[in-house]
């Protein structure tokens, strides 16, 4: 099962990823999403950069490399003669050889051994990973973690933002009610889904930090959509939120 590095919140970069150029506030720029070695990354650029298509695509990353040989090849071994045989005796109506010439000959197939080339192995081309969601948003500079106010009454985005960062796995309903009420107020906008391990993963956008969030979605049942609710609401310490209907 991947590492719950994956319900990270990936927040917008502040420059370009391909040409290093800082954004410029009430810019447009491109974002994407990846799927890599177990996890998402995110990618975000100029407009100019997300025009060629090449920069669209990043290598997958290498889980190990292949075996490499120590040393300098080798030659194959000569076969060895069967014992009792004898090297084939001359035809007697084969003219005679010169011994230099005979010499050479019989030279000549061991200087071709040793001064074959060996054999160029080509390099694997690297497999390119297209994303699994891209858009563009408008670039503006989000408040630096010290202007960040405490956790407020109420307050759903602060809440599910702290249980993201402690990745408890118990509070995955939790995060998933939380990421539907946001969703409903207009804050957070779903990017599509995804299935990773047989779970459905939800790909959000905030409408206003360009951050995003990606929740599992755990396929409450009507009888659990109570319960977690109320989890909710004491947790928010405000009235218990508005039902939300199951997904599907």
């Amino acid at each position: 099962m991947p590492p719950l590095q994956e319900w990270h919140i990936h927040a917008r970069a502040h420059a370009c990823a391909i040409t290093q150029r800082p954004f410029v506030e009430g810019e447009r720029i491109a974002s994407a999403l990846y799927w890599r070695a177990g996890q998402y990354e995110r990618i975000d650029m100029c407009l100019e950069a997300w025009a060629d298509s090449a920069n669209r695509v990043i290598p997958a990353k290498k889980t190990e490399e292949p075996a490499q040989t120590h040393g300098a090849p080798q030659p194959e071994p000569k076969p060895e003669r069967e014992a009792g045989t004898a090297d084939a005796a001359p035809h007697p109506d084969s003219p005679a050889m010169p011994a230099e010439s005979s010499a050479a000959a019989a030279a000549a197939p061991e200087a071709q051994a040793t001064t074959a080339p060996a054999p160029q192995r080509r390099a694997a081309k690297p497999r390119m990973l297209r994303p699994v969601s891209h858009w563009q948003s408008t670039y503006e500079r989000a408040p630096s973690a010290g202007d960040s106010e405490p956790l407020r009454k109420g307050d759903a985005e602060a809440l599910l933002r702290r249980l993201l960062e402690e990745e408890n796995p118990a509070h995955v309903n939790v995060r998933y009610i939380l990421a539907l009420m946001l969703e409903r107020k207009r804050i957070l906008k779903p990017l599509g889904t995804r299935t990773e391990d047989g779970r459905t993963i939800l790909l959000y956008l905030h409408a206003a930090t360009g951050d995003n969030f990606i929740i599992e979605d755990p396929a409450l049942s009507l009888h659990q959509l109570g319960p977690v609710q109320d989890e909710v609401a004491e947790m928010l310490k405000a009235p218990a939120p508005d039902p939300v209907p199951p997904a599907g």
